[in-house]
């Protein structure tokens, strides 16, 4: 038997177990047994928050990082072109999208080996929550908790962004940030719309290689096109795929359809997970009627709610904010914050 309530469960599920499930433990383990990933990841993204945002940070990886190898395979630029072969054409093109290639590849692939390495503390037991074994549970955690410590059948569990079961690297990690918006800031940050003088005051504008390989007529040359489509394919292929998920799932969706009350534990409402609530909402009979039941951590956490469920016309009197440990089973345990 199914009922109609179901559970959102994200990373702070895991975390209030004190399961150590953080981007940061990630950061530790990966600086620990891949240092070498972990060196080049911290060189070639610029992304401030990159480890507590490590998802967002995959949208800012140096683009000059992928140029530079993929232009260094060219042959000289003072050769004769008639001299040239079709390997050296496509040879900067390659190597670009081998580097962009393995560098999401790698990524991961350590970070589903972390993901396993992620373990129960003896303590797990007591800081259990009170949950209905016959719901139906959309979880965003990798992890298995819901099955091995709370008993749910996996035919009640969705991980929508894959489980630590499946193949190596194929858990769904990306990020949801607008590449064009990106593309537009790096280019400005390399000057090319800005005017520069010389020391006589001239005023001209930035026309290097880079700027070639993407505006005007050599934008189109084979060896530049090559290297630049290869660049730019990190960018979208590092995106999680949000929309394509859900299509893969719209009979789960659809299924959803009677459900009545949903309780929303450790999920961030974050901007790429956000499309997934809407479709929930979507596919009810009677949206404005649910009861939401949503764990926070902080103001913060109800303001984010609020930001993603009342433009959706749910009733902010429908929207109950509690802390998980309002839900424990041993309600005399102290829970740190």
């Amino acid at each position: 038997m199914v009922d109609n309530v179901l559970y959102i469960i994200g990373n702070g599920f895991d975390l209030h177990h004190d399961v150590a499930s953080s981007y940061a433990s990630f950061c530790k383990w990966l600086k620990k047994h891949d240092f070498e990933l972990y060196d080049l990841y911290e060189t070639v993204c610029s992304y401030d928050a990159l480890w507590s945002d490590f998802e967002t940070s995959m949208a800012y990886v140096d683009r000059d990082y992928f140029l530079a190898a993929g232009e260094a395979m060219l042959p000289d630029s003072k050769s004769d072109p008639d001299d040239w072969t079709m390997a050296d054409y496509i040879l900067g093109g390659d190597t670009a999208r081998c580097m962009a290639e393995n560098l999401i590849d790698d990524l991961k692939k350590d970070f589903h080996k972390w993901v396993c390495t992620l373990h129960a503390p003896r303590d797990y037991n007591q800081k259990k929550l009170y949950i209905d074994d016959y719901a139906r549970f959309l979880s965003f955690n990798y992890t298995t908790f819901l099955e091995s410590h709370y008993g749910i059948p996996s035919s009640q569990v969705n991980h929508i962004h894959g489980v630590k079961t499946q193949q190596w690297g194929s858990l769904v990690v990306g990020h949801a940030e607008d590449n064009d918006k990106i593309f537009d800031q790096w280019w400005k940050s390399r000057g090319y719309d800005r005017p520069h003088y010389n020391k006589k005051g001239k005023k001209y504008f930035k026309r290097d290689n880079i700027y070639r390989m993407y505006q005007g007529d050599t934008q189109y040359l084979p060896e530049y096109e090559s290297i630049t489509e290869s660049v730019e394919s990190y960018y979208y292929d590092s995106q999680k795929p949000v929309e394509k998920i859900i299509s893969s799932n719209v009979s789960y969706f659809a299924s959803l359809h009677d459900v009545k009350t949903i309780y929303v534990w450790g999920f961030s409402f974050s901007k790429v997970d956000q499309p997934y609530i809407r479709k929930i909402i979507s596919s009810n009979d009677n949206p404005q009627a649910i009861q939401w039941y949503v764990s926070i951590f902080s103001e913060a956490d109800k303001t984010k709610a609020l930001d993603t469920l009342l433009p959706l016309s749910i009733p902010v009197d429908n929207i109950h904010f509690k802390p998980m440990s309002d839900f424990l089973i041993n309600p005399n345990l102290n829970i740190k914050n």
